[in-house]
């Protein structure tokens, strides 16, 4: 056990392995297991924890419900082109992500553009975790999801959109990660609203409304009300899209009907839209890498605002702190080893 206000450092290659112990533990098959810790330490490691491992509890307490099908052959219901769809039988996003991007990829491959559509999916994890692969291997990589009702949309006093996340990575120099995009359409995530409401501590008021829609300092108002989309109009006017395009689109439902990872109330019916383009069409893609090297350069070459501050590239800080955790571990606070420990003990095996 540790202190109340401890950390504890956990190697990323042990995290890994008793995520997916847990996983098996529930019934998971080995590929469903690696694959869903795989994401959900990936975004541990990446500093978004709103993904990451307090997620591990919320999946589980789905499987044990049967609110996942762990049986979903995820066919490919249609496919014309350059694009394809695929019925994720409500089974694990993570796995309905990872095929539509293999499958984007192939088709790109072969028309210099593919998209997949997936309908009757669930919770996908953090969309990096597919666009990083897929920029790796040469491509222009998007991709968006829908989500359950969290924000209410512009001028609007009750929640309707979800925070919509959109992904978008393309290739770096030769030896260089990805530039890499990966944000969700609110002004924060639910999941950070939550910690701050468990610490007891306020937050701006420009993250969320209360339930008569007013803006409120009070996180435990906002998860009874709402949350902000990023720029106002606009970016309440781009989560509805990609709410069509992802719902509406692919016949899993309409804007307000996907439901929460915290829900028992039946299928998550969460849709995803995953793209590639073949930037090998363009021009090489170690030139094209080299090219957008020396427009990052010219960006943190810029006077920083802050004295002795630093003008950061997307997916910068993410990077950094995900080769810190590879190299010293993964902080984890002590409430949340004590969760993992007691999923742990349920499933019957080791603890952290």
């Amino acid at each position: 056990m540790f202190p109340e206000d401890g950390m504890r450092r956990v190697p990323v290659e042990r995290l890994e392995v008793f995520c997916a112990q847990v996983c098996r533990g529930f019934g998971l098959s080995d590929p469903q297991a690696r694959a869903l810790a795989d994401s959900l330490v990936f975004a541990q490691c990446r500093g978004v924890t709103s993904h990451g491992l307090m997620r591990l509890e919320h999946y589980m307490a789905r499987v044990e419900k049967g609110l996942i099908n762990l049986s979903a052959d995820m066919p490919f219901t249609m496919e014309s082109g350059a694009l394809a769809c695929l019925d994720a039988e409500n089974g694990l996003g993570q796995l309905a992500g990872r095929k539509a991007t293999r499958k984007a990829m192939e088709l790109a491959g072969r028309w210099g553009l593919g998209q997949v559509s997936v309908a009757n999916s669930n919770h996908f994890g953090t969309g990096a975790w597919f666009s990083l692969p897929a920029a790796r291997a040469g491509f222009a990589a998007l991709n968006l999801s829908n989500a359950s009702p969290a924000m209410a949309p512009y001028g609007a006093a009750q929640p309707l959109l979800g925070t919509n996340p959109v992904s978008l990575a393309l290739p770096r120099g030769p030896g260089k990660e990805p530039l890499v995009l990966d944000m969700a359409l609110s002004a924060v995530s639910r999941g950070k609203i939550r910690v701050f409401a468990a610490a007891g501590e306020k937050i701006p008021s420009t993250w969320g409304l209360n339930a008569q829609g007013e803006p409120t300092e009070d996180p435990r108002e906002v998860l009874e009300g709402s949350l902000c989309p990023i720029g106002g109009a606009k970016g309440s006017g781009l989560a509805f899209l990609v709410d069509l395009l992802c719902g509406a689109l692919t016949g899993t439902g309409l804007t307000g009907d996907t439901r929460n990872i915290l829900s028992s109330q039946g299928p998550s019916r969460t849709g995803h839209l995953f793209l590639c383009m073949d930037v090998a069409r363009f021009l090489p893609v170690a030139e094209f890498g080299r090219r957008v090297d020396q427009c990052v350069g010219r960006m943190k070459a810029l006077d920083p605002v802050a004295p002795g501050g630093e003008v950061l590239a997307p997916g910068e800080p993410e990077l950094r702190q995900m080769e810190q955790c590879r190299r010293e571990g993964v902080p984890l606070p002590d409430a949340l080893c004590r969760t993992l420990d007691r999923l742990a003990q349920r499933a019957g095996c080791p603890a952290l």
